[in-house]
């Protein structure tokens, strides 16, 4: 899915030292994605890593039916690259998941509900996906109260 980003990286999963419980990948060059010095530094645009970062994921989450579940900084590193500008490294994937087809419009329209603000179709997609208290959900999902 994200092979189709000439400007990510995914490391190779090492299998012979990885067990259920450690994923041992290849080593990848770089700083942290919320590094701003780093950015700086070597002279890579915040606005294009934004571009890409936002687009590979929605592109996971709503495309595809795929997400990289764990995204933190730590997981995502930079690098300057003379050919594309920058590489994103995408570390961790061992909490990946395939949503089906069901499951993947039920949470488009979570997402369409919170941007157009529409009360009735975050109840109803949050009631798809089997949870009970949308608005707790939508306060976790923002880090806002949900009256905000």
């Amino acid at each position: 899915i994200l092979s189709k980003y000439k400007e990510i990286v995914i490391p190779k999963y090492l299998k012979q030292y990885c067990t259920h419980k450690l994923l041992i990948m290849d080593f990848e060059e770089g700083g942290s994605i919320q590094d701003s010095k780093f950015l700086k530094e070597n002279n890579i645009d915040v606005y294009k890593v934004a571009k890409l970062l936002s687009k590979s994921f929605n592109d996971q989450i709503f495309k595809f039916g795929f997400v990289h579940a764990d995204p933190h900084s730590g997981n995502i590193f930079i690098r300057k690259d003379p050919e594309t500008d920058f590489k994103m490294i995408i570390f961790d994937h061992g909490l990946d998941r395939y949503f089906d087809d069901d499951f993947r419009r039920n949470y488009i329209n979570f997402w369409r509900g919170m941007f157009i603000q529409d009360k009735e179709l975050l109840k109803q997609s949050c009631k798809n996906l089997n949870i009970q208290n949308y608005e707790l959900f939508c306060s976790v999902v923002t880090n806002k109260r949900y009256d905000q």
